[in-house]
């Protein structure tokens, strides 16, 4: 999966950035270094790793990434048919709806949140999930 990273040079999204290409993801972090100047990491050497020096106020390097990422070879569009689940961790994807006819078509749109770290394994049994916090 390609993730693009605002804030990539920043202390929390530096992490986030390692802990992405340690996932195996390629990673594309953007940071205008505003906040404590130009720091040296060590994922800047990482193959799997592209950073782009820019503000992520500048529509033009926003779109230009967009452009990028959004390439079909990154990108899956589901074909629907009666009876379809599809599942998506917003944490992780960039999506977006398509117009439909809604004259001939009905959607059905449910929301679940689950909080937790996508790296980290299930739970062994209903016992050990945390209902109330």
């Amino acid at each position: 999966m390609k993730v693009l990273v605002t804030g990539a040079a920043g202390f929390i999204c530096g992490y986030l950035v390692e802990d992405l290409l340690a996932g195996g993801h390629d990673v594309i972090g953007l940071d205008n270094f505003s906040k404590y100047g130009e720091v040296a990491q060590a994922s800047r050497q990482n193959p799997r790793y592209r950073f782009v020096q820019g503000d992520a106020k500048d529509t033009a390097l926003l779109k230009e990434l967009l452009e990028h990422v959004t390439r079909p070879e990154f990108c899956y569009r589901h074909e629907w048919q009666e009876g379809d689940l599809v599942i998506w961790d917003n944490r992780c994807v960039l999506h977006r709806g398509t117009p439909y006819d809604t004259t001939r078509y009905k959607r059905l749109l449910q929301r679940t949140t689950i909080s937790g770290d996508p790296a980290e394994p299930a739970p062994a049994n209903d016992h050990d999930v945390m209902t109330t916090r």
